[in-house]
């Protein structure tokens, strides 16, 4: 058995826009994009702006799941803890 996560952008700007809990997963607030930014409007990731190397990314909302992502129109990338 494997457990996946699917991620999903909400249009929430940071945790205390966000309600109660999920019923199932998590939100995640607090993370940065590093050379690109997120629109919002097309909801996908977007070169950045000039002279912006770090860009807030809006809450996270990670839910386990047994079923695997799609495989066309995900990116996956890696999460760093810096600090």
């Amino acid at each position: 058995d494997q457990l996946h996560l699917h991620t999903e952008v909400l249009r929430a700007r940071s945790g205390s826009e966000v309600g109660e809990k999920p019923d199932d997963g998590a939100y995640i607030d607090g993370l940065h994009l590093e050379g690109c930014r997120w629109d919002a409007r097309a909801r996908q990731l977007s070169e950045a702006w000039p002279r912006e190397l770090h860009a807030r990314l809006p809450v996270l909302w990670l839910r386990p799941s047994v079923e695997p992502p799609p495989a066309a129109g995900v990116y996956e990338a890696p999460v760093y803890l810096t600090g």
